[in-house]
Formats: C-alpha cells, sequence, structure tokens
C-alpha cells in the first residue's frame, strides 16, 4: 500500500513538474480561427507580390503575440512588450525549408522568424504595426552576417484585407 500511494505521488510531481514548464512560454496560433479563439486576432492579410518558390499561401494574419499560462494549452495571456507577429501558413514544405537559409529584414532590421508546426511562418514584431501593407525583405544567408546587395533575394509584400 505504501508503495502505491508513493509511486502515486511521485507521479502527481512528475506531472505538475512537465506542466509548469508550459506556463509563460511563448506561443503561436495555427490558424486564424484559432488566433480569434484566443483573442490574439488583429487582422487577416494576402500575398500581394512574392518571390521565387513563396506563392503559395493558405493564410496569413497579425496577431498579437501571446503565452501560454497556467497548465493548459487552451489557456493564453498576453504582455505588452511581446509586441505582434505575422505569421503565415505555406502551402509547401519546399517554400517553408527556403526560410531555414535566409533572414529576413523590415525597413533596416533583421527579425526573429521560424518556421513552426505544419510549414507556418511566424515573424516576431517587436514594435507594433497597423499597417495596411507589409514589406519584408529577404537576403540569402543567416542574421549574423553583414548583407550585400548581392544577397538580396527580394520583397514580399502582404496586404490587409479589407
Amino acid at each position: 500500500m505504501r508503495v502505491v500511494i508513493s509511486f502515486t505521488l511521485f507521479l502527481m510531481v512528475i506531472i505538475q513538474s512537465c506542466n509548469m514548464k508550459l506556463d509563460g512560454r511563448p506561443g503561436r496560433s495555427e490558424s486564424i480561427s484559432e488566433s480569434k479563439r484566443r483573442d490574439a486576432f488583429l487582422s487577416e492579410y494576402y500575398l500581394a507580390k512574392s518571390i521565387a518558390n513563396i506563392n503559395e499561401v493558405e493564410e496569413t494574419w497579425l496577431e498579437r503575440s501571446w503565452r501560454f499560462t497556467r497548465y493548459s494549452y487552451d489557456q493564453t495571456q498576453f504582455r505588452d512588450e511581446d509586441g505582434q507577429q505575422f505569421c503565415a501558413n505555406l502551402k509547401s514544405q519546399d517554400a517553408a525549408e527556403l526560410f531555414k537559409s535566409w533572414s529576413i529584414k523590415r525597413d533596416s532590421a533583421v527579425l526573429t522568424y521560424g518556421i513552426y508546426g505544419d510549414n507556418t511562418l511566424v515573424i516576431s514584431l517587436r514594435n507594433p504595426t497597423d499597417a495596411d501593407t507589409l514589406r519584408f525583405f529577404l537576403y540569402r544567408g543567416d542574421d549574423k552576417n553583414v548583407h550585400s546587395q548581392s544577397d538580396f533575394l527580394g520583397t514580399l509584400v502582404f496586404v490587409k484585407k479589407r
């Protein structure tokens, strides 16, 4: 009996500690509908100008950056200092692979981004925007390199849907 109780308590501690790691971790929506459900959705965009293989985008949206809270993937918390994130569901795995060897700039700032889940591109925007048009400049190489004009690949332009 003591063994069963000890094992049960041990198991409960392990489960609790695993769940605690979720609290405060950055999150990203995988779709517009999830973004709306989390109350993070700001606006939907469409791809107006593309380059290379980045022409097949299922949906794109701007949302408030959010974090997981408590012990559930369903609960969301917001912090003003987290800014916003631009999300794009890419139709092609090939397109997602391209972003792994590129860097993205907006104005002169190199942006933090990643590919998550099923080909979702997420770009962090520290300075909030409500712009009707978002332009992202793509460069060959990672963000640690100084980019020359020969590294410039092109511009992705997204326009807010009305």
